[in-house]
């Protein structure tokens, strides 16, 4: 069986030093290592491919990945607000027995992630996995926030 480095393929098919990046190196950032990295990794695939599918090869700067990544981050992300402020409102009607109560909170959460959206959109920031964490953990202080308010006025005395 013969073996076949990884770097002689670099050098013998493509001339791009690949492996050497594999140890990260304060002349190079990260993104550069990537680039460099997947431009080898097509290098090595096209020189073991069969003669047909060696002009075949998509090119796309790991673009496909990272919108799949905002896809599912958008959609996921509206569809746990959702969920959760669904759940909020079965969750605070059981637990007040004010289901008038419960709409004015779930309205309340509402506004405030409506908010923390809105001055993250006019701020400039787009979707990414800090922004979807963050609007999920400001749903929670939303929802703890919203449920001592609404207890504590149904529990207060008329006046």
């Amino acid at each position: 069986m013969v073996r076949i480095s990884a770097t002689s393929i670099q050098r013998k098919f493509c001339g791009v030093p690949g492996v050497e990046l594999l140890m990260l190196s304060p002349e190079i950032s990260c993104q550069e290592w990537l680039i460099a990295y997947f431009t080898s990794l097509e290098c090595i695939l096209q020189a073991f491919a069969p003669a047909e599918m060696k002009s075949t090869f998509q090119e796309t700067k790991l673009a496909w990945s990272f919108y799949f990544l905002n896809e599912t981050l958008i959609n996921e992300t509206f569809q746990s607000i959702g969920m959760a402020l669904a759940l909020g409102f079965v969750v605070l009607s059981l637990v007040s027995g004010n289901v008038i109560m419960a709409a004015y909170a779930v309205f309340t959460i509402l506004m405030i992630v409506t908010d923390v959206i809105a001055f993250t959109v006019l701020v400039g920031y787009k979707l990414g996995i800090l922004e979807a964490v963050n609007y999920v953990v400001v749903i929670g202080l939303s929802i703890d926030y919203c449920v001592h308010m609404s207890e504590a006025f149904t529990e207060a005395p008329i006046a």
